[in-house]
Protein backbone atom coordinates (compact mmCIF):
# COMPACT_ATOMS: atom_id res chain seq x y z
CA UNK A 1 0.00 0.00 0.00
CA UNK A 2 1.56 3.26 -1.14
CA UNK A 3 0.98 6.65 0.43
CA UNK A 4 -0.06 9.34 -2.03
CA UNK A 5 1.94 12.48 -2.65
CA UNK A 6 -1.13 14.70 -3.14
CA UNK A 7 -4.01 13.10 -1.30
CA UNK A 8 -7.52 14.51 -1.02
CA UNK A 9 -7.01 14.43 2.72
CA UNK A 10 -4.65 17.39 3.09
CA UNK A 11 -2.55 17.47 6.22
CA UNK A 12 -2.78 15.61 9.50
CA UNK A 13 -5.54 17.72 11.06
CA UNK A 14 -9.26 17.03 11.01
CA UNK A 15 -9.88 19.66 8.31
CA UNK A 16 -9.44 17.91 4.97
CA UNK A 17 -9.99 20.99 2.85
CA UNK A 18 -9.25 19.31 -0.49
CA UNK A 19 -12.18 16.87 -0.23
CA UNK A 20 -15.49 17.74 -1.90
CA UNK A 21 -17.21 15.33 0.46
CA UNK A 22 -16.52 12.68 3.07
CA UNK A 23 -18.29 9.64 4.43
CA UNK A 24 -17.64 6.29 6.05
CA UNK A 25 -16.97 2.82 4.70
CA UNK A 26 -15.98 -0.57 6.07
CA UNK A 27 -13.78 -3.40 4.80
CA UNK A 28 -15.74 -6.52 3.82
CA UNK A 29 -12.95 -8.78 2.54
CA UNK A 30 -9.32 -9.47 3.39
CA UNK A 31 -8.22 -8.35 -0.09
CA UNK A 32 -9.50 -4.80 0.21
CA UNK A 33 -13.13 -4.62 -0.87
CA UNK A 34 -15.04 -1.86 0.93
CA UNK A 35 -18.76 -1.19 1.37
CA UNK A 36 -20.17 2.32 1.58
CA UNK A 37 -23.27 4.31 0.59
CA UNK A 38 -23.72 5.20 -3.07
CA UNK A 39 -24.48 8.86 -2.35
CA UNK A 40 -21.07 9.20 -0.65
CA UNK A 41 -19.22 8.51 -3.93
CA UNK A 42 -21.88 9.66 -6.38
CA UNK A 43 -20.29 11.86 -9.07
CA UNK A 44 -16.72 11.27 -7.87
CA UNK A 45 -13.80 11.38 -10.29
CA UNK A 46 -11.41 10.40 -7.50
CA UNK A 47 -12.03 8.40 -4.32
CA UNK A 48 -9.50 7.95 -1.53
CA UNK A 49 -9.79 6.21 1.81
CA UNK A 50 -7.97 6.53 5.09
CA UNK A 51 -7.58 3.16 6.80
CA UNK A 52 -7.47 2.52 10.53
CA UNK A 53 -3.65 2.67 10.51
CA UNK A 54 -3.72 6.18 9.05
CA UNK A 55 -2.64 5.32 5.51
CA UNK A 56 -4.35 7.12 2.62
CA UNK A 57 -4.82 5.24 -0.65
CA UNK A 58 -6.76 5.50 -3.88
CA UNK A 59 -9.94 3.44 -4.16
CA UNK A 60 -11.66 2.15 -7.30
CA UNK A 61 -15.46 2.10 -7.59
CA UNK A 62 -16.21 -1.53 -8.44
CA UNK A 63 -19.99 -1.80 -8.24
CA UNK A 64 -22.88 0.52 -7.44
CA UNK A 65 -26.56 0.14 -6.62
CA UNK A 66 -27.97 3.70 -6.79
CA UNK A 67 -31.56 2.68 -6.07
CA UNK A 68 -30.63 1.04 -2.79
CA UNK A 69 -27.84 3.53 -1.99
CA UNK A 70 -24.98 1.02 -1.93
CA UNK A 71 -21.49 0.95 -3.45
CA UNK A 72 -18.49 -1.36 -3.33
CA UNK A 73 -14.95 0.03 -3.58
CA UNK A 74 -11.57 -1.70 -3.89
CA UNK A 75 -8.14 -0.76 -2.58
CA UNK A 76 -4.87 -2.53 -3.31
CA UNK A 77 -3.36 -4.91 -0.80
CA UNK A 78 -4.13 -7.99 1.27
CA UNK A 79 -4.34 -8.93 4.92
CA UNK A 80 -7.07 -6.44 5.80
CA UNK A 81 -9.39 -7.19 8.70
CA UNK A 82 -12.95 -7.41 7.36
CA UNK A 83 -16.21 -7.11 9.29
CA UNK A 84 -18.45 -10.16 9.14
CA UNK A 85 -21.83 -9.65 7.47
CA UNK A 86 -24.94 -11.24 9.01
CA UNK A 87 -28.27 -11.79 7.29
CA UNK A 88 -30.68 -8.94 7.96
CA UNK A 89 -33.54 -11.46 8.00
CA UNK A 90 -32.41 -12.47 11.49
CA UNK A 91 -32.89 -8.94 12.85
CA UNK A 92 -35.94 -8.20 15.01
CA UNK A 93 -37.65 -5.00 16.03
CA UNK A 94 -36.14 -3.88 19.33
CA UNK A 95 -32.68 -5.36 18.68
CA UNK A 96 -29.85 -3.26 20.07
CA UNK A 97 -27.68 -1.88 17.26
CA UNK A 98 -24.59 0.30 17.00
CA UNK A 99 -23.32 2.70 14.37
CA UNK A 100 -19.72 3.82 13.92
CA UNK A 101 -18.34 6.43 11.56
CA UNK A 102 -16.87 9.85 10.96
CA UNK A 103 -19.66 12.43 11.43
CA UNK A 104 -19.09 16.17 10.93
CA UNK A 105 -15.42 15.53 10.28
CA UNK A 106 -14.31 19.16 10.27
CA UNK A 107 -15.75 19.75 13.74
CA UNK A 108 -15.49 16.39 15.49
CA UNK A 109 -12.15 15.16 14.21
CA UNK A 110 -10.67 11.89 12.98
CA UNK A 111 -11.58 9.59 15.84
CA UNK A 112 -14.51 7.30 14.92
CA UNK A 113 -17.73 8.00 16.81
CA UNK A 114 -19.87 5.18 18.25
CA UNK A 115 -23.61 5.58 18.86
CA UNK A 116 -26.16 3.07 20.11
CA UNK A 117 -29.83 2.66 19.39
CA UNK A 118 -32.60 0.20 18.57
CA UNK A 119 -34.19 -1.24 15.47
CA UNK A 120 -37.30 0.95 15.55
CA UNK A 121 -38.91 -0.63 12.50
CA UNK A 122 -38.20 -3.39 10.01
CA UNK A 123 -39.04 -1.00 7.17
CA UNK A 124 -38.12 2.51 6.09
CA UNK A 125 -40.08 5.51 4.79
CA UNK A 126 -43.56 4.50 3.55
CA UNK A 127 -42.85 0.90 4.68
CA UNK A 128 -39.89 0.67 2.29
CA UNK A 129 -38.63 -2.91 2.57
CA UNK A 130 -35.00 -2.12 1.75
CA UNK A 131 -34.20 -0.28 4.99
CA UNK A 132 -34.40 -0.48 8.77
CA UNK A 133 -35.51 2.52 10.78
CA UNK A 134 -33.06 3.03 13.64
CA UNK A 135 -32.89 5.32 16.67
CA UNK A 136 -29.10 5.78 16.61
CA UNK A 137 -28.05 9.45 16.41
CA UNK A 138 -26.72 10.00 12.87
CA UNK A 139 -24.93 13.05 11.43
CA UNK A 140 -23.51 13.98 8.00
CA UNK A 141 -20.41 11.81 7.52
CA UNK A 142 -21.95 8.69 9.09
CA UNK A 143 -23.30 7.64 5.69
CA UNK A 144 -21.82 4.37 4.46
CA UNK A 145 -20.80 3.23 7.92
CA UNK A 146 -21.70 -0.13 9.47
CA UNK A 147 -24.77 -0.85 11.57
CA UNK A 148 -23.85 -3.80 13.75
CA UNK A 149 -25.12 -5.96 16.60
CA UNK A 150 -23.58 -6.81 19.97
CA UNK A 151 -21.76 -9.67 18.25
CA UNK A 152 -19.94 -7.19 15.99
CA UNK A 153 -21.58 -8.44 12.80
CA UNK A 154 -22.99 -5.97 10.29
CA UNK A 155 -26.72 -6.00 9.57
CA UNK A 156 -26.99 -2.69 7.72
CA UNK A 157 -25.30 0.25 6.01
CA UNK A 158 -26.06 3.75 7.33
CA UNK A 159 -27.95 5.62 4.62
CA UNK A 160 -30.12 8.60 5.57
CA UNK A 161 -32.10 10.63 8.08
CA UNK A 162 -35.64 11.96 7.98
CA UNK A 163 -35.61 15.64 6.94
CA UNK A 164 -36.41 17.89 9.92
CA UNK A 165 -37.74 20.70 7.75
CA UNK A 166 -39.81 18.41 5.51
CA UNK A 167 -41.61 16.92 8.51
CA UNK A 168 -41.87 20.30 10.26
CA UNK A 169 -43.56 21.84 7.23
CA UNK A 170 -45.81 18.81 6.79
CA UNK A 171 -46.86 18.13 10.39
CA UNK A 172 -45.53 20.93 12.58
CA UNK A 173 -43.39 18.57 14.65
CA UNK A 174 -39.65 17.90 14.66
CA UNK A 175 -38.57 14.25 14.24
CA UNK A 176 -36.03 12.91 16.72
CA UNK A 177 -33.56 10.14 15.89
CA UNK A 178 -35.49 8.89 12.86
CA UNK A 179 -32.71 7.43 10.74
CA UNK A 180 -32.32 4.64 8.21
CA UNK A 181 -29.90 1.87 7.25
CA UNK A 182 -29.94 -0.34 4.15
CA UNK A 183 -30.38 -3.99 5.14
CA UNK A 184 -27.32 -6.19 4.88
CA UNK A 185 -29.02 -8.70 2.57
CA UNK A 186 -28.99 -6.07 -0.17
CA UNK A 187 -25.25 -5.63 0.34
CA UNK A 188 -24.78 -9.41 0.25
CA UNK A 189 -26.70 -9.54 -3.03
CA UNK A 190 -24.66 -6.71 -4.57
CA UNK A 191 -21.40 -8.34 -3.45
CA UNK A 192 -22.44 -11.60 -5.12
CA UNK A 193 -22.27 -9.82 -8.49
CA UNK A 194 -18.58 -8.92 -8.04
CA UNK A 195 -16.25 -11.60 -9.41
CA UNK A 196 -13.73 -12.79 -6.85
CA UNK A 197 -15.29 -11.02 -3.87
CA UNK A 198 -15.67 -13.34 -0.90
CA UNK A 199 -17.50 -11.73 1.99
CA UNK A 200 -16.61 -12.47 5.57
CA UNK A 201 -19.99 -13.85 6.63
CA UNK A 202 -21.02 -15.31 9.96
CA UNK A 203 -24.03 -16.76 11.72
CA UNK A 204 -25.92 -14.92 14.42
CA UNK A 205 -24.81 -17.29 17.18
CA UNK A 206 -22.25 -15.82 19.51
CA UNK A 207 -21.84 -15.66 23.25
CA UNK A 208 -22.26 -11.90 23.53
CA UNK A 209 -21.75 -12.06 27.27
CA UNK A 210 -18.16 -13.18 26.74
CA UNK A 211 -17.23 -9.96 24.94
CA UNK A 212 -17.48 -6.38 26.15
CA UNK A 213 -18.81 -3.63 23.92
CA UNK A 214 -15.42 -1.93 24.15
CA UNK A 215 -13.83 -5.02 22.58
CA UNK A 216 -16.45 -5.22 19.84
CA UNK A 217 -16.08 -1.52 19.04
CA UNK A 218 -12.31 -1.88 18.86
CA UNK A 219 -12.62 -4.76 16.39
CA UNK A 220 -15.09 -2.86 14.20
CA UNK A 221 -12.81 0.18 14.22
CA UNK A 222 -10.03 -1.89 12.64
CA UNK A 223 -12.26 -2.39 9.60
CA UNK A 224 -13.53 1.18 9.41
CA UNK A 225 -12.32 3.57 6.68
CA UNK A 226 -12.81 7.27 6.08
CA UNK A 227 -13.93 7.96 2.50
CA UNK A 228 -13.09 11.20 0.70
CA UNK A 229 -14.14 12.20 -2.80
CA UNK A 230 -13.22 14.73 -5.44
CA UNK A 231 -16.24 15.38 -7.64
CA UNK A 232 -15.86 15.35 -11.39
CA UNK A 233 -19.46 15.42 -12.56
CA UNK A 234 -22.89 16.37 -11.30
CA UNK A 235 -24.16 13.68 -8.90
CA UNK A 236 -27.28 11.75 -9.77
CA UNK A 237 -30.37 12.86 -7.84
CA UNK A 238 -30.97 10.80 -4.73
CA UNK A 239 -33.79 8.33 -5.23
CA UNK A 240 -36.42 7.83 -2.56
CA UNK A 241 -38.54 4.71 -2.34
CA UNK A 242 -42.29 4.44 -2.54
CA UNK A 243 -44.17 1.86 -0.40
CA UNK A 244 -43.56 -1.72 -1.40
CA UNK A 245 -44.25 -5.15 0.16
CA UNK A 246 -41.97 -6.54 2.85
CA UNK A 247 -39.55 -9.20 1.60
CA UNK A 248 -40.47 -12.85 2.02
CA UNK A 249 -38.69 -14.72 4.86
CA UNK A 250 -35.81 -15.67 2.58
CA UNK A 251 -32.93 -13.76 1.04
CA UNK A 252 -34.31 -11.57 -1.73
CA UNK A 253 -32.39 -9.62 -4.40
CA UNK A 254 -32.73 -5.85 -4.18
CA UNK A 255 -35.90 -4.58 -5.79
CA UNK A 256 -36.09 -1.35 -7.79
CA UNK A 257 -38.10 1.32 -5.95
CA UNK A 258 -39.92 3.90 -8.06
CA UNK A 259 -38.24 7.33 -7.92
CA UNK A 260 -39.95 10.08 -5.96
CA UNK A 261 -39.04 13.69 -5.32
CA UNK A 262 -36.51 13.96 -2.53
CA UNK A 263 -37.60 15.93 0.56
CA UNK A 264 -36.36 19.53 0.64
CA UNK A 265 -32.93 20.23 2.07
CA UNK A 266 -32.83 22.98 4.68
CA UNK A 267 -29.50 24.48 3.62
CA UNK A 268 -26.40 24.01 1.53
CA UNK A 269 -24.41 26.07 4.03
CA UNK A 270 -21.82 24.32 6.22
CA UNK A 271 -22.85 23.35 9.77
CA UNK A 272 -22.40 25.97 12.47
CA UNK A 273 -19.55 25.36 14.92
CA UNK A 274 -19.89 25.71 18.67
CA UNK A 275 -22.88 26.19 20.96
CA UNK A 276 -23.26 29.98 21.01
CA UNK A 277 -25.22 31.31 18.00
CA UNK A 278 -23.76 34.78 18.50
CA UNK A 279 -20.65 33.53 16.71
CA UNK A 280 -22.48 31.76 13.88
CA UNK A 281 -22.11 33.27 10.42
CA UNK A 282 -23.08 31.90 7.00
CA UNK A 283 -23.83 28.47 8.42
CA UNK A 284 -26.75 26.18 9.28
CA UNK A 285 -27.50 25.14 12.84
CA UNK A 286 -30.14 24.70 15.51
CA UNK A 287 -30.71 26.47 18.82
CA UNK A 288 -33.29 26.43 21.64
CA UNK A 289 -33.91 29.89 23.08
CA UNK A 290 -34.45 30.68 26.76
CA UNK A 291 -38.19 31.07 26.18
CA UNK A 292 -38.40 27.53 24.79
CA UNK A 293 -38.60 28.41 21.09
CA UNK A 294 -36.56 26.09 18.87
CA UNK A 295 -35.01 27.18 15.55
CA UNK A 296 -33.27 25.10 12.92
CA UNK A 297 -31.93 26.83 9.84
CA UNK A 298 -29.49 29.38 8.50
CA UNK A 299 -27.58 31.99 10.49
CA UNK A 300 -25.73 35.16 9.50
CA UNK A 301 -23.77 37.41 11.85
CA UNK A 302 -25.18 35.61 14.89
CA UNK A 303 -28.80 36.01 13.81
CA UNK A 304 -31.43 33.90 12.08
CA UNK A 305 -31.06 34.86 8.45
CA UNK A 306 -32.06 32.81 5.42
CA UNK A 307 -34.26 29.74 5.34
CA UNK A 308 -35.31 28.04 8.57
CA UNK A 309 -38.03 26.53 10.73
CA UNK A 310 -39.17 27.91 14.09
CA UNK A 311 -41.10 25.97 16.73
CA UNK A 312 -42.86 28.56 18.90
CA UNK A 313 -44.01 27.58 22.41
CA UNK A 314 -46.25 30.66 22.69
CA UNK A 315 -48.10 32.11 19.71
CA UNK A 316 -47.22 35.64 20.82
CA UNK A 317 -43.59 34.79 21.49
CA UNK A 318 -42.00 34.89 18.04
CA UNK A 319 -38.63 36.24 19.13
CA UNK A 320 -36.56 35.46 22.20
CA UNK A 321 -37.41 38.88 23.65
CA UNK A 322 -41.17 39.23 23.14
CA UNK A 323 -43.41 36.72 24.91
CA UNK A 324 -46.86 38.32 24.91
CA UNK A 325 -50.06 36.88 23.53
CA UNK A 326 -52.19 33.79 23.94
CA UNK A 327 -50.41 30.63 25.01
CA UNK A 328 -50.96 28.70 21.79
CA UNK A 329 -48.24 26.56 20.24
CA UNK A 330 -47.30 27.74 16.72
CA UNK A 331 -44.82 26.90 13.99
CA UNK A 332 -43.24 28.73 11.08
CA UNK A 333 -41.20 27.54 8.11
CA UNK A 334 -39.80 30.04 5.64
CA UNK A 335 -37.33 32.91 5.38
CA UNK A 336 -35.78 35.03 8.10
CA UNK A 337 -33.87 38.32 8.01
CA UNK A 338 -32.02 40.07 10.84
CA UNK A 339 -33.34 37.51 13.38
CA UNK A 340 -36.99 38.10 12.40
CA UNK A 341 -39.58 36.33 10.28
CA UNK A 342 -39.20 38.25 7.06
CA UNK A 343 -39.96 37.12 3.53
CA UNK A 344 -42.16 34.25 2.40
CA UNK A 345 -43.28 31.36 4.57
CA UNK A 346 -45.98 29.30 6.25
CA UNK A 347 -47.32 29.94 9.76
CA UNK A 348 -49.67 27.52 11.48
CA UNK A 349 -50.89 27.29 15.08
CA UNK A 350 -52.66 24.74 17.26
CA UNK A 351 -55.80 26.92 17.40
CA UNK A 352 -56.30 26.33 13.67
CA UNK A 353 -54.83 29.60 12.41
CA UNK A 354 -52.75 29.26 9.25
CA UNK A 355 -51.12 31.88 7.06
CA UNK A 356 -49.21 31.34 3.84
CA UNK A 357 -47.61 34.38 2.28
CA UNK A 358 -45.32 37.34 2.84
CA UNK A 359 -43.99 38.56 6.19
CA UNK A 360 -42.16 41.68 7.30
CA UNK A 361 -40.65 42.20 10.77
CA UNK A 362 -42.54 39.25 12.34
CA UNK A 363 -45.89 40.44 10.95
CA UNK A 364 -48.03 39.53 7.94
CA UNK A 365 -47.09 42.10 5.31
CA UNK A 366 -47.82 41.70 1.60
CA UNK A 367 -49.77 39.08 -0.29
CA UNK A 368 -51.03 36.03 1.54
CA UNK A 369 -53.85 33.71 2.57
CA UNK A 370 -55.08 33.57 6.17
CA UNK A 371 -57.28 30.80 7.54
CA UNK A 372 -58.94 31.11 10.97
CA UNK A 373 -62.02 29.68 12.67
CA UNK A 374 -63.97 32.52 11.02
CA UNK A 375 -62.99 31.51 7.50
CA UNK A 376 -60.34 32.16 4.85
CA UNK A 377 -59.26 35.44 3.27
CA UNK A 378 -56.72 36.05 0.52
CA UNK A 379 -55.20 39.36 -0.46
CA UNK A 380 -53.00 42.08 1.00
CA UNK A 381 -51.91 42.40 4.62
CA UNK A 382 -50.25 45.36 6.34
CA UNK A 383 -48.70 45.15 9.82
CA UNK A 384 -50.59 41.93 10.44
CA UNK A 385 -54.01 43.27 9.39
CA UNK A 386 -55.97 42.19 6.31
CA UNK A 387 -56.53 45.26 4.12
CA UNK A 388 -58.38 43.70 1.19
CA UNK A 389 -57.97 41.66 -1.95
Amino acid sequence: MTLLANPIFAGSTALFTNADGTGTGFIISADGYIATAFHVINGAKLVQVRTSNGKIVNAVIVKTDPRNDLAILKIEGTGFKPIQIQSSLEVKRGDKVYAMGFPLLGDQGLEPKLTDGLISSLSGIHDEAVKFQISNPIQPGNSGGPLFLDNGKVVGVISSSLSDVYIFEKSGSLPQNVNYAVKSNYLIELASTVNGLKLAQGSSFVNVFSKKLTETASEVEQSLVLVGVELGKKPLPKIEAKPQPRPAPAAQPPSAPVPQAAPPVISKLPPCVGTDPKGWNNCAGSFRFSNGNFYIGEFKNGQRDGYGALDIVNKGCITSFNCIGSAVHARYAGTFKDDKIDGYGTWFADDGEKYVGQFRMNLRNGKGTLTTKSGTVSGTFKDGIYTGS
